[in-house]
This record gives structure tokens, sequence and C-alpha cells, in this order.
């Protein structure tokens, strides 16, 4: 008795490569499709959102800067009433700008930090791992699609609220993009904040072992994070002044230059300091500089602007260049990047001795 036999075909490596990684590619999105599909409807809102208050705003705006109103001061009519108007919109834009600071939260705790988590609590790793792919590959290609995907639609929204539906609130200085909320809302912070919510996420599920564990202490070291470094910016921008320089603050917005906030004629730069010069030139700090605030201000606002000029006092501030935001802003990013990457090569280490 005898048999045929058929040779079987080879597959070549190429090929079967593309097979597991379409493979997991399409097991990331039936795994992840209700956060996906989550987080699709909250973009869309976001977007929607955005759009809609910036049509609200300008036409309010648009008349602002017909009328002059970014060169004159607000108390010129009808300068004053538009500013008015702008300025109780901003509580819309601030409610935006806090689901925009949460939204990396949520990316890792509730896509991150599930990603491995759920595969070591159900035991599923055991079956996912051995299907053609190493279990280093099928973690990378599974992170790869999700970093891909919030990489897309942070980008687009803080693109959206960062560059276009905050200009408004930044020109007539209610808000400014060097404050902490909207510095991280910006579309490259937003995208590098959630990948780096997305591997901190994964890394403590592949730590823990459990959803529930990991899912809290994501939410609690990424919010931990953005708070950091929500509150150390302030004092980079105060203390790192290499690059600042002086100008004679308009105006008598003195009590703004300690906290580090906007003063009038600074638009677009960050203030990080001010002081006052008698007439010689000398500097007059402490209480010599209180003394003459103090006799100033019995005049009024008007008044002691005037009082100090007529008398030779010039109120000056150190402050930030506009330039120099996105230095800052380059800055923070490779830093984020940078710890997400540790993280990622942590997960692959960890999951590896698994």
């Amino acid at each position: 008795m005898t048999t045929l036999t058929t040779q079987r075909p080879s597959i070549s490596p190429d090929l079967s490569q593309r097979r597991s990684i379409g493979r997991a590619i399409k097991t990331t999105w039936i795994q992840h499709r209700a956060a996906l599909i989550s987080f699709v409807g909250i973009f869309v809102a976001i977007v929607t959102a955005i759009a809609v208050c910036q049509i609200y705003t300008h036409g309010s705006y648009a008349s602002y800067v017909n009328h002059g109103c970014v060169a004159r001061p607000i108390n010129h009519v009808p300068c004053g009433d538009l500013d008015n108007t702008l300025q109780n919109m901003n509580d819309v834009f601030t409610g935006l700008l806090i689901v925009l600071g949460v939204l990396p939260i949520l990316v890792g705790a509730f896509v991150g930090a599930p990603l491995l988590s759920n595969e070591f609590e159900s035991g599923t790793f055991r079956f996912t791992w051995t299907q053609g792919m190493g279990r280093t590959r099928c973690f990378l290609t599974t992170f790869a699609v999700l970093a891909l995907f919030f990489t897309i639609i942070t980008l687009v929204i803080g693109i959206l609220f960062g560059n276009w539906y905050s200009h408004p609130f930044e020109v007539t200085g209610a808000d400014s993009h060097w404050q902490g909320g909207l510095f991280d809302t910006t579309g490259w912070m937003l995208a590098a904040w959630s990948l780096f919510a997305l591997a901190c996420g994964s890394f403590l599920g592949a730590i823990t072992k459990r959803t529930v564990s990991a899912i809290a202490a994501t939410a609690f070291v990424v919010a931990g994070l953005l708070g950091a470094a929500y509150e150390v910016l302030p004092h980079l921008l105060k203390f790192w002044t290499l690059s600042s320089s002086k100008i004679p603050a308009s105006g008598l917005n003195y009590g703004s230059l300690s906290g580090g906030q906007l003063v009038a004629g600074l638009n677009g730069r960050w203030a990080v300091g001010g002081y006052l010069t008698g007439p010689k030139g000398q500097v007059l700090r402490g209480v010599s500089a209180n003394k003459i605030f103090d006799r100033a201000m019995n005049r009024g606002s008007v008044g002691a602007a005037r009082w100090l000029s007529n008398h030779h006092y010039t109120l000056w501030a150190t402050y930030q260049p506009s330039s120099h935001f996105w230095v800052f802003q380059n800055v923070e990013v490779v830093v984020v990047l940078g710890l997400a990457a540790l993280l990622i090569a942590g997960t692959v280490r960890r999951i590896g001795r698994s």
C-alpha cells in the first residue's frame, strides 16, 4: 500500500509576522472596543463643545478686536463691556479645561491599567502569549495600537482647545497658556501626558496583577504627577530666569507680580517678579516700596499711576518672553515621554519574568 504525500507550502517569515501583527490588532480591538468606543464618544462630545463655545465667543471677540480693544485700555467704552462679556464666558472655558485635565487620568486608569492586569487576573495570558507572538511583541503591538489611537484624539483636542478656543481668553488676559492648566492641555502636552498615563497603567497592571488595584494606583500616580507639574511650573518660571528681561510694567498691577500672574502690557509673556525703582534708578523693596505704594494708592488706581510717574518712580517686571513658551513645552514633553519610555521598558522586563 502506497500513500501520496504533498509538500506543505511554506510561509515566509515576513508574511507570518504580518499575520501575527494583524491578529494582535484585531485582538486589541476586541478586548478594548468598549473603552475605545467610549473615548470616541468623549472625543466627539469635547470637540462639539469646543466648536459650539468658540462660535458663541467669536462674535464678542470679533467686536473686541474691531474696536481696537487689544491695544486700548479696557475701561475705554465699549471695550469694558466687551471684556466683561468675554470674562463671563470664561466659566465654560474653565469647565472644559478641567475635563481635559482629567482626560489623561481616564486613559491611564481605564485603558492602561486593565491592559495587562486583566490578562494576569483572568489567567488568559497563558493562552494569549503562545499564539505565534512572543509576550514582548504582543504587549508592544497592543500598546502601539492604543498609543496611536490616543495620540491622534488628544492631539486634535489639544490643538482645537489650546490653539483655537483659548485664543480670545489669552488676548483679553482672562487666562494664559503659561498657567498650569492650559500649559498641560496644548496638543503636544495632552498627547504626551496621555501616553505617559497609558504606560503608567500598563506598568502598574503588570506589577499588581489586579485590575481594581491597578486602576486605583494609576489614577493616584497620574493625578499626583499632573498636580505636581501644575504646582512646580510657576516655581520654574520664577527661578529659571536666565532668559528673562525687564520692562516697565504699565498700570498699577504690582500685586499680581508676586504671584506670577499676568501683567498689563505683557500679553503672551509671564511675569515672574517685580520691583520698584526710585528717581535715581535705585531699586526699592520691602518697607520702602510698600510706603511708596501706600502713598500712591491713596489717590486711586489712575491717580496712583500718575503720582508714581510724576515723582519718577517706575514699576518694573521680570518676565519670561513669549518665545520661551515652546522651550518649556519641549522640555516637559521630553521629560514626560522619557518617563513613559522607562515605564514601557519596565513593563517589558516585568512580563518577561512572568
